[in-house]
């Protein structure tokens, strides 16, 4: 019987981190708080919840990608400052309007 419970804790706990892993903290915690309040504290009711939110914020479900053990594929992304770019967007002021060199003053 022993076997039993720590074969389905780990079935929940591996169940559980793929959900973490898929759909992130915030929706797992608000999936696992919606089992709760509906006393159905199981794994395919937190999956329940998982795929109703989902649904209800008309996103599409995440596809999950495994990627090989390869060092070349792991890849750290570091972000930068989006600011700089934020002057392509600006309008050109009276200042700095280009000049036209055969034009007479």
């Amino acid at each position: 019987m022993a076997f039993l419970a720590r074969n389905t804790q780990g079935v929940l706990t591996r169940g559980l981190l793929q959900i973490l892993d898929t759909h992130g903290a915030d929706a797992l915690a608000l999936a696992i708080d919606a089992a709760l309040a509906e006393n159905a504290a199981h794994l395919s009711a937190v999956r329940h919840f998982i795929d109703q939110h989902t649904a209800a914020r008309g996103t599409p479900p995440p596809i999950a990608v495994t990627l090989p053990k390869d060092p070349r594929v792991h890849v750290t992304v570091r972000a930068h400052d989006l600011r700089e770019y934020e002057q392509l967007h600006q309008e050109p002021t009276d200042d700095h309007q280009p000049t036209d060199p055969t034009a007479e003053a």
